[in-house]
C-alpha cells in the first residue's frame, strides 16, 4: 500500500518535481538540476529497439539496435534512424522549453559542459553543453538584475548550498537539510490522515455504531482516539450528510483509484453510485481552500469521461 506524507501549500519548503509534473505551474525561482539529458543522441548512449517497416528486405517487418544514423548504410533504415531522431529532438526541444519557462523571477540551471578535445568543441548532444555553446556565441537573451527578495533572510549555509561555480561533478553543488515541520503543523497532518483512514472504514450506517472499534489497532492515546470519534460523530450528526453517504446506494467505494487522461492516479475519498447519479465525495479538514474545488471537479470530470450521465460533488469538512 502506498504511504505519502502530505505537507500544507504554507510550508517554507522546496517543491521536488519531474518536468512533465511541472507542466502549467508558475514559481518565483526554479533550479533545474542535472541538466544533461540527452539532445538527439540516438543510439549513442543508452540502446533502444525500434521495429521498422522495410519492403525490401528479407522480412517485411522486423526490429532493428538504434544507432546514429550517419552510422547505418542501408538508405531506408537510415531515414527511419533520422526522423526518429528528429522526433526525439523535437520532444527533447518541448521538454526543455517547459523547464524554463517555469520561473517567474529566477532560474538556475546546473549540467556538467563537456568539450570534446578531438573534436575541437562542445558535446552538444547534451542539454547542458548545447545551452553553453548558445550563450558563448550571444544569443538573443537577457540577463536580469540580481536582487534580494523582501522579507528573505540569509541562507543558512548547512542547510541549502548553492555555489556559482564549482568544480567536479555537479552532484556537489547541493547539501540539503532535512527539517520537518513544527509540531503543531506535523500533529495536523497526522490527526488528518488518521480521519481519512477512519471516515474510510465506515460505509454503512450501521458502522456507526463501531467508530470506536475501528480504532482499537492504533498506536494512539485515548485522548486521540475521542477526538477522533467526536470529530466523526460531529458530522454524521447532520441529517444531510447521513442522506448524502447512507440513503440510495446500490455501489459504495471508499478510495477507489482514477485515472486520467494523462495517466495520473486520482483518489477520490467516496465515490457513490446511486439510483440516477454518481456522488463523488472528498473529506477535508482545515479551512476551505480553492485548490478543494479544482481538485474535486477533476473527480467528476473523468467520471464523466468513464460515461457517467450525471455526477455530483461533495466537499465535507471535518473539525
Amino acid at each position: 500500500e502506498e504511504e505519502a506524507i502530505s505537507i500544507p501549500e504554507s510550508t517554507n519548503a522546496i517543491k521536488i518535481m519531474t518536468v512533465h509534473k511541472s507542466k502549467g505551474l508558475q514559481f518565483p525561482i526554479v533550479i533545474v538540476p542535472f541538466a544533461e539529458w540527452g539532445f538527439g543522441d540516438i543510439g549513442e548512449k543508452n540502446k533502444d529497439t525500434l521495429w521498422v517497416h522495410h519492403e525490401n528486405g528479407i522480412l517485411d517487418t522486423f526490429c532493428i539496435e538504434t544507432k546514429n544514423p550517419d552510422k547505418e548504410k542501408d538508405q531506408v533504415l537510415k531515414s527511419i534512424l533520422q526522423n526518429e531522431k528528429d522526433q526525439m529532438i523535437l520532444d527533447e526541444t518541448n521538454n526543455l522549453y517547459v523547464a524554463f519557462t517555469r520561473a517567474i523571477d529566477r532560474l538556475y540551471v546546473y549540467g556538467e559542459v563537456n568539450y570534446v578535445q578531438s573534436h575541437g568543441g562542445y558535446n552538444e548532444r547534451r542539454i547542458s553543453s548545447a545551452i553553453y555553446k548558445a550563450l558563448e556565441e550571444k544569443l538573443l537573451y537577457e540577463v536580469g538584475e540580481e536582487r534580494k527578495f523582501e522579507g528573505s533572510t540569509d541562507m543558512n549555509s548547512n542547510e541549502i548550498s548553492l555555489e556559482e561555480k564549482f568544480s567536479g561533478h555537479q552532484k556537489t553543488a547541493f547539501s540539503f537539510k532535512p527539517v520537518l515541520p513544527n509540531p503543531e503543523i506535523q500533529y495536523n497532518i497526522d490527526f488528518g490522515s488518521r480521519l481519512h483512514q477512519l471516515l474510510a472504514k465506515i460505509e454503512k450506517e450501521s458502522d456507526l455504531q463501531n467508530i470506536s472499534s475501528f480504532l482499537e489497532d492504533e498506536n494512539i492515546d485515548d485522548a486521540e482516539k475521542q477526538k477522533l470519534v467526536d470529530s466523526t460523530e460531529n458530522l454524521f450528526k447532520q441529517n444531510e450528510v447521513r442522506a448524502l453517504l447512507f440513503e440510495d446506494n446500490v455501489e459504495v467505494y471508499s478510495e477507489i483509484e482514477l485515472i486520467d487522461e494523462d495517466g495520473k492516479l486520482l483518489r477520490p475519498d467516496r465515490v457513490l453510485f446511486k439510483k440516477e447519479r454518481v456522488v463523488v465525495v472528498d473529506f477535508k479538514t482545515g479551512k476551505p481552500r480553492p485548490k478543494d474545488q479544482k481538485q474535486i471537479k477533476n473527480y467528476q470530470d473523468v467520471l464523466y469521461r468513464m460515461g457517467a450521465k450525471k455526477v455530483d460533488c461533495r466537499l465535507l469538512y471535518v473539525d
